[in-house]
């Protein structure tokens, strides 16, 4: 089982909050890592945008004991880009042929035993030509460690693939933000800060549990404590004025 990563005032990432879904990613990489023989080797962690995945994905690249190698997929790529972008990312040489270059990343992912994560996946899961790259890769290395980063909506695309879905091992659905999470986000955005439990459930609520949103209301409410000198963040000093929620400005009326 991997362990929660530490706080910002450990030992931790500077900057990245031991977030659940940083926790989660992490969980998800080490089930990969840790499997038994003959088990495939494919983890997708799939949620609403802006619960933190890519985040989650960074601290996977940085930790030490992962090492992960890190690509998010553009969605101009074709097969060939995404497979010099991973040669790259693994400091490869890029090979001639996209045969080449799954060759080459099959062998360095076995001699290094590196996580390959795949963020913004959804775009491979387009086209079977696409996604079938990745299994490519996956039978080219021996027990490699892939994990596929996407929208909500990532698994139901990958099932029409059927070679691809029955080689997933790990199904991680990411989490909403949680008051816990609000607070560890707020010894980032509101450090130094006294801050009511109640304010951070209703940050929550306001942002509809989307982590972005969150650090975004708390960023505000650091600007507005700092200009009107609060002695502390609750709801009585943030008054009416409603949380960002993500949702577009009423059309004004002429």
């Amino acid at each position: 089982m991997a362990q929660r990563p530490k706080s910002r005032t450990g030992h931790g990432l500077p900057g990245v909050a031991p977030l659940t879904n940083v926790h989660l990613m992490a969980t998800a990489v080490e089930r990969l890592r840790s499997r038994g023989s003959g088990l495939p080797g494919i983890a997708v962690v799939h949620g609403p945008s802006g619960t933190g995945k890519s985040t989650a994905a960074t601290y996977c690249a940085t930790a030490v004991g992962y090492n992960a190698a890190v690509v998010q997929v553009k969605s101009v790529w074709s097969r060939s880009s995404f497979l010099a972008e991973v040669a790259t990312v693994l400091g490869l040489p890029r090979g001639r042929t996209m045969a080449d270059n799954i060759s080459l990343i099959g062998q360095e992912l076995t001699n290094s035993r590196r996580p390959l994560i795949i963020d913004e996946a959804d775009y491979l899961a387009e086209t079977r030509a696409r996604i079938e790259v990745v299994r490519d890769i996956h039978e080219t290395a021996a027990n490699p460690s892939i994990v596929l980063i996407g929208e909500e909506g990532l698994p139901h695309k990958l099932k029409q693939f059927e070679r691809f879905h029955n080689r997933v091992l790990v199904w991680a659905p990411a989490e909403l933000c949680s008051v816990d999470d609000a607070a560890m986000l707020a010894e980032i955005h509101l450090s130094g800060l006294e801050v009511d439990r109640g304010f951070l459930g209703a940050v929550v609520a306001g942002s509809k549990g989307i982590t972005r949103r969150v650090a975004t209301n708390l960023d505000k409410a650091g600007e507005r404590a700092a200009v009107e000198q609060w002695p502390r963040v609750d709801l009585a000093h943030w008054g009416d004025e409603p949380f960002f929620d993500g949702e577009p400005p009423k059309r004004r009326l002429s």
